[in-house]
């Protein structure tokens, strides 16, 4: 053999190999079992393998001189399983081994959700695919120890669930509440996913919240908490063949953002000159785009000579504009406001931080409560997001509802019915008035509750605790309604 030839057989990565005498249990059957394996003789050792291109967690168990057969139902048993538990037995690789892994099949820890809400023709005409995507989830489940639940009904933007150890929740075509738009998506991993001339509609992701993750073309998976929002429609394609491979792949690319996973980071407070730096951005580009209309008006003078006039009168138009915002201080004068903003915003007792997240300003509340027929109801804290268009979203971080509600007056989709100080507040938002756009929302959000147009009775949410009669006594208020007397003002109220 040439020796160069010889150098190079050498160097290539070895193929596997059976490892008979070793096995795998998922870790989370084994951990806080150590010790009742121990004493029967097995010494469990928590490693991480790959299983058709997920890394997951496992015990690595030895037969010894034992009968392999043996140790497998001895470590079965000490797991906690019985005998009529139905068990899977796949491949997983450590290293260059291929490893028999062992796990049972738990049905109940996948749940689909709004499954029901699916039209009868789409739940027939999918039926195969949704065959194949449920077993690959329950699969996932049983291996991983995490209880999956399967949100079907996608389309809309959907409310993140509360974090629960041991949980998490998939969303298919649909993004977190927030500031987003719908998109065109062409293809995936490589794949070609349009239907014939006809492109799929998936989200963009919402800006500012948790974690995006992207193939070469874009953003497919938006990962907030323990929450997964497939950003594009994976149940909708007949060759089951790139239907699996598309949902596959979209699952080991979550796999591998909840895997990683960075730590939640306290908000940080804001500095009085970054939110000033942040305005001169958004504003520059106006001015700047001015100018570039007016040079696209220039280059298409001698184009569109039968426009001319129309294209002239447009570019004198331009030119006032830019005229204005250079000789009138405009911008001066909106970045003057920008530090006395910044100070209401920090000192308003119902403001938890302030914050400046992908070209928008990010406002936290602390603990919402609404007052109504006597009672008092916290309904959560909430994010108020301000971007650099001035578009106007927001969201519950810490929903109290008992069915994940965000407000009374909050659509499924996140979408808020400001009401009537709608006008206020995109007007306050649009033009760049930071502060009284953000305490307008405030207001809403405590004082906006109308029961005749609600989504959302605020009697479902839980109420805090009654006082007792004496205390009801000691705060009432006195009748001071009489002809001499002063009525008591009810706060404003926007329907």
């Amino acid at each position: 053999m040439d020796p160069a030839e010889k150098k190079e057989t050498e160097s290539e990565t070895p193929a596997p190999k059976n490892s008979r005498n070793l096995f795998c249990l998922p870790a989370w059957l084994v951990r806080g079992k150590d010790e009742a394996f121990a004493k029967a003789g097995l010494k469990p050792r928590f490693k991480t393998v790959n299983f058709d291109g997920l890394d997951i967690d496992v015990c690595l168990l030895s037969t010894g001189k034992q009968k392999y057969d043996l140790v497998v139902a001895l470590a079965k048993s000490l797991a906690g399983s019985d005998a009529k538990e139905e068990w899977q037995t796949t491949s997983c690789i450590m290293g260059h081994r291929f490893l028999d892994l062992h796990y049972p099949l738990r049905r109940e820890m996948l749940t689909v959700v709004d499954m029901d809400k699916l039209e009868a023709k789409e739940r027939e005409e999918y039926a195969a695919t949704y065959a194949l995507v449920f077993a690959y989830l329950r699969r996932l489940a049983c291996l991983s120890g995490l209880h999956v639940y399967y949100h079907a009904n996608g389309g809309l933007p959907k409310a993140p669930q509360p974090d629960k150890d041991g949980e998490i929740h998939i969303y298919t075509n649909s993004r977190p509440p927030g500031d987003g738009a719908t998109r065109y998506i062409d293809s995936a991993f490589g794949i070609d996913l349009k239907n014939g001339l006809d492109r799929r509609i998936g989200h963009g992701p919402s800006a500012g919240r948790g974690t995006v993750l992207e193939d070469d073309k874009g953003p497919l998976v938006q990962i907030v908490g323990s929450n997964v929002y497939f950003l594009i429609p994976v149940i909708s394609d007949k060759d089951l063949g790139r239907q699996q491979q598309v949902f596959e792949s979209m699952v080991k690319l979550a796999w591998e953002g909840l895997r990683a996973k960075p730590a939640k980071k306290k908000p940080a407070r804001i500095r009085r000159g970054a939110l000033k730096q942040m305005a001169q951005k958004w504003l520059d580009p106006k001015a700047k785009h001015i100018a570039e209309e007016i040079a696209r008006c220039d280059a298409e003078i001698d184009v569109y000579r039968q426009q001319l006039a129309v294209m002239y009168r447009v570019r004198r138009e331009y030119e006032m504009f830019r005229d204005t915002l250079t000789t009138s201080g405009f911008i001066e004068r909106e970045l003057s406001r920008v530090p006395e903003d910044t100070r209401r915003l920090i000192s308003h007792p119902l403001v938890a931080s302030v914050e400046l997240v992908q070209d928008g300003l990010h406002v936290g509340t602390k603990q919402i409560v609404i007052e109504h027929a006597g009672r008092r109801y916290p309904v959560g804290e909430f994010v108020i997001r301000i971007n650099q268009h001035g578009r106007v979203s927001l969201w519950n971080e810490s929903p109290t509802h008992p069915k994940n509600e965000s407000h009374p007056h909050i659509n499924d989709d996140g979408t808020p019915c400001f009401g009537n100080v709608t006008d206020v507040i995109t007007q306050a938002a649009g033009e760049h008035r930071y502060a009284d756009a953000v305490l307008h929302v405030l207001r809403w959000l405590e004082y906006g509750y109308t029961p005749a147009i609600a989504r959302v009775k605020i009697e479902t949410w839980p109420p805090e605790s009654l006082p007792t009669p004496a205390e009801s006594r000691e705060t009432a208020v006195p009748n001071n309604d009489g002809p001499t007397g002063n009525a008591p003002v009810a706060p404003e109220v926007f329907p």
